[in-house]
């Protein structure tokens, strides 16, 4: 278990990027049936969401809502020393879509720049690596990109993940500040056990060609090899037991 804290840092700013096109969770009713709907939008609370076109990455929402914020509080791009990129829907197999979003935001070549493969907890893992960087002596400004659009590797008749999965990117600027007293606490754990429980199994390394043909997989689950997979169940059951016990590690380790 990693306990990390860390100080001397202030967010700047903040800013989120969506796509124009929206999905109601009432228009998959055909699909699902409206009582599975309505017990959705209860539970879960998930009423729309927006979702990219073909033409769109997880990257150019980044771009835009970086741009937003260098535009907003007018900062030289050139003063930003670490870039960030926390996603699971990178442009490219290859280049890191981190150097790629470094040329395209105009920053300097001395900029660190690279990707994080994280999606749940990318947020949480992201702030802790930049803020590591924030630390050092020589680092004074950082941008963190989050973004994934994961409605594209998500098939609109699987119940387990269709309802849950859409698009957005973000941008947080964090500079150093040694005024402030403010702390950043962080506990962090790795349960690799269960990664089937929830992934994409073809496209990569491991299994490079699939069927790119939609099945009934399950009652109600239709997808092809390329699609995300959850084991509902045991997603759940890890949320319900894990998560809990991790929260009350963090709490007595920081005597909170």
């Amino acid at each position: 278990m990693a306990n990390l804290e860390f100080s001397n840092f202030k967010i700047r700013s903040i800013a989120t990027s969506v796509p124009k096109d929206i999905r109601t969770t009432d228009s998959l009713a055909y699909i699902y049936g409206a009582e599975l709907i309505e017990k959705i939008k209860k539970n879960v609370g998930v009423k729309q969401g927006h979702l990219a076109d073909s033409n769109t990455t997880a990257s150019d929402l980044c771009e835009h809502a970086a741009n937003t914020i260098i535009s907003n509080i007018n900062i030289d791009r050139n003063s930003i020393d670490v870039l960030l990129f926390v996603s699971q829907t990178p442009d490219y197999v290859a280049p890191s879509t981190a150097c790629v979003l470094q040329h395209r935001l105009s920053l300097s070549n001395d900029c660190l720049s690279y990707d994080i493969n994280l999606a749940c907890s990318a947020f949480v893992y992201g702030l802790s690596a930049v803020l590591s960087y924030l630390q050092q002596p020589n680092i004074n400004r950082v941008l963190l990109l989050c973004g994934d659009t994961v409605s594209k590797h998500c098939s609109p008749s699987d119940r387990q993940l269709a309802l849950l999965s859409y698009d957005a990117g973000s941008a947080i600027l964090i500079d150093k500040d040694t005024s402030t007293q403010k702390q950043a606490l962080f506990t962090l754990k790795t349960i690799g056990s269960g990664y089937r429980n929830l992934i994409v199994p073809y496209g990569g390394y491991r299994h490079r060609s699939g069927n790119e043909n939609r099945y009934e997989r399950e009652p109600g689950i239709v997808r092809n090899d390329y699609d995300g997979y959850m084991n509902g169940p045991e997603v759940f059951k890890f949320s319900i037991s894990e998560v809990p016990k991790m929260i009350k590690e963090f709490k007595s380790f920081y005597n909170i």
